[in-house]
């Protein structure tokens, strides 16, 4: 398998609309209202981040945002890649928007809100850790305010 196969699989709008879906589940759990429209593009790149994906996997229910951030090695450095990288991921979020919509009744308005999905019946233990680490964005995610979400990650290019 060269590595263009590799990215198509990676990148697939139905696996990366799993991810999505998944930490719009977690968010979902603790605000139903759902996640704000902008929240949406740091889902990606936040879990395509090995270093944060892995933090995000271990996380418990109740974990916070300062904990998950500060406890980062890298912090500064990880923030400044990520903020770069938002605008490489818009089109492969706007894709798997596309597929929630069909797969998961996706209701886009000011807030993003579909239907739930658990991540303990995926057989893949590999699978598993990834939605876990997307849940756990979510749950994250809602426990703050959106504009406090963009100054702790320090967004300025979305």
């Amino acid at each position: 398998m060269n590595a263009r196969d590799l990215e198509r699989l990676i990148f697939n709008p139905f696996h990366t609309s799993n991810l999505i879906h998944h930490c719009l589940s977690g968010f979902q759990s603790k605000n139903p209202k759902g996640i704000k429209w902008e929240l949406v593009y740091l889902i990606l790149p936040i879990l395509y981040n090995g270093a944060l994906s892995e933090k995000l996997s271990a996380l418990n229910k109740n974990s916070r945002l300062n904990t998950f951030l500060e406890n980062s090695k890298n912090y500064s450095y990880i923030l400044n890649q990520l903020n770069e990288r938002l605008p490489e991921y818009r089109n492969l979020t706007n894709q798997a928007l596309l597929v929630l919509t069909k797969t998961a009744g996706l209701k886009i308005a000011p807030f993003l809100w579909c239907n739930g999905i658990d991540f303990h019946g995926e057989q893949s233990e590999d699978l598993r850790k990834l939605y876990k680490a997307s849940y756990n964005l979510g749950l994250v995610l809602a426990k703050e305010s959106y504009f406090t979400i963009f100054l702790k990650f320090r967004i300025t290019n979305i």
